[in-house]
């Protein structure tokens, strides 16, 4: 059963559980889905849109950070 249909997905509270369809029906995208840990920064294309909002997102933690120890 957990080879032929999604359990869980089914948000109904009644209803058999959502049957999964053959790869060719599902897109290509799909497939190429990065399911890992996250990429690290070095590791990324400094071109892409992906890079700039990491380095957005770890410069903010590092101000939150600096915020945290520092006393008014």
């Amino acid at each position: 059963m957990l080879a032929t249909h999604a359990m869980g997905v089914n948000y109904f509270k009644e209803g058999p559980e959502v049957a999964l369809k053959p790869d060719s029906e599902y897109p290509d995208w799909l497939f190429k889905i990065h399911l890992g840990p996250p990429k690290k920064l070095e590791e990324l294309d400094p071109d892409s849109l992906e890079y700039w909002r990491r380095l957005r997102k770890y410069n903010t933690w590092e101000r939150n950070k600096l915020k945290k120890g520092k006393k008014l």
